[in-house]
């Protein structure tokens, strides 16, 4: 792929990671369980319709860079393929559904929604999946709201925008992004030279946010903390026996660096940046504590005026490549990704939406990524492991475990 071949937005990065790794997938979305009977198709292309003109760019960016159709026009309704489950078929003929969907590539498009039914008679689903270069979760979440309820997404804070100028200081941040990029730092949850499977398998887990907000104001934390602290005690298992020194699990996370003048806007609007786990301290709340602590001092770093630079000035076309730097196993554990969805139900063709499940991506060489999304009181955690990953059918349950160790330790104080 060359530079012409991929579309000037937010995100193109993305194209030429998946273009420098075959078989790789880097499309993202999530699962929209409903009640009621599924809505025709007729019905489903208005709401697509709706999507595109509120978000022009689902029209004009519609096929992949690498679809041999080019940039011939797509309906909002050839983004939709209904999918009939055998009858009775359950919640494992839909896990097996959204599997399969999930196997495949997306079908030289840049998004797609399956309408599942049959497995339930009171139940049907949407799975929405869309290439990480057309939007993130951010975007996602938005064009949800936008498109099933009307509301338009709050519009974020404003940020001054850097001004880079050539300083001691600037030099300093370059280099030691550069260095970040290039020197090992991460605990591999299994060794790198044995390799990855390169097939999937998809789990869930959910729990109520204000489970989650009770946990954040007994500790002192936020609701990410939480998070990320209960993923430290859910990955012991995991962990090498040898861990080299000074290296750490290194989560990568997103940092929105949307402003107010792009808060609703499509594309990939993310940072990422690394969270040291503290895997290794003996206790639920020493762990909380600690991931508290890095989070802290992260939060302190992002203000020094040069933070962020190596990426802010690399050429686009040089983009690609440092971000599959910065995605190798050796430098980045895993992936972490946090969305706060709408906070109240929402409706698909006046059927009520009762759960959103997360769909993450699972870079090149990667064997899990996790997902925590909110939606409507409930907070729902995602994971995506390779094959290659032992007893990952485990995790979910460990990281409620964890939780259930935060509230049996919660300071006398939190009443």
């Amino acid at each position: 792929m060359n530079e012409m071949d991929v579309p000037e937005i937010e995100g193109a990065r993305w194209f030429g990671y998946e273009a420098a790794h075959p078989g790789v997938s880097m499309a993202i979305g999530a699962v929209a369980l409903a009640g009621g009977t599924p809505p025709s198709r007729a019905e489903m292309s208005l709401l697509l319709a709706s999507a595109c003109e509120a978000y022009p760019q689902l029209r004009d960016q519609a096929r992949l860079p690498t679809s041999p159709d080019g940039r011939s026009p797509v309906e909002p309704g050839d983004h939709l393929v209904e999918l009939p489950l055998p009858p009775g078929s359950g919640s494992r003929g839909l896990h097996q559904a959204i599997e399969g969907v999930c196997a495949e590539p997306l079908p030289g498009l840049s998004w797609a929604v399956w309408l599942l039914h049959g497995h339930d008679e009171d139940e049907f689903a949407l799975i929405v999946r869309a290439h990480q270069g057309l939007l993130d979760g951010v975007s996602l979440a938005n064009i949800m709201l936008r498109t099933l309820s009307g509301r338009v997404p709050v519009r974020g804070r404003a940020r001054p925008k850097p001004r880079r100028r050539w300083s001691p200081g600037l030099v300093s941040a370059l280099a030691r992004e550069a260095a970040g990029l290039l020197i090992p730092a991460a605990v591999p949850f299994v060794a790198h030279d044995t390799p990855t499977h390169g097939r999937h398998h998809r789990l869930w887990a959910q729990t109520s946010t204000s489970r989650l907000r009770s946990i954040a104001t007994a500790y002192g934390a936020s609701v990410n903390d939480v998070y990320l602290g209960a993923l430290a005690g859910s990955l012991r298992p995991w962990l090498p026996a040898g861990r080299p020194r000074r290296r750490q699990v290194q989560v990568m996370v997103p940092l929105n660096t949307r402003d107010r003048g792009t808060a609703a806007a499509m594309g990939d609007h993310v940072r990422g940046l690394l969270v040291p786990l503290p895997c290794h301290l003996p206790t639920a709340a020493e762990r909380l504590a600690g991931t508290e602590r890095e989070t802290r001092r992260i939060t302190r770093s992002r203000r020094d005026p040069n933070a962020g630079a190596l990426f802010d000035m690399l050429p686009k076309r040089w983009t690609a490549a440092a971000t599959g730097l910065s995605l190798r196993p050796q430098r980045t554990s895993l992936l972490a990704t946090y969305v706060q969805g709408p906070g109240r139900p929402l409706e698909i063709a006046g059927r009520s939406i009762r759960g959103l499940l997360p769909l993450m991506s699972l870079p090149a060489g990667h064997r899990l990524a996790v997902g925590l999304t909110e939606y409507a009181g409930f907070a729902y955690l995602g994971v995506v492991a390779d094959r290659s990953l032992p007893r990952a059918e485990e995790l979910p349950e460990r990281w409620l475990a964890e939780l259930d160790a935060f509230e049996a330790g919660m300071p006398e104080t939190a009443g």
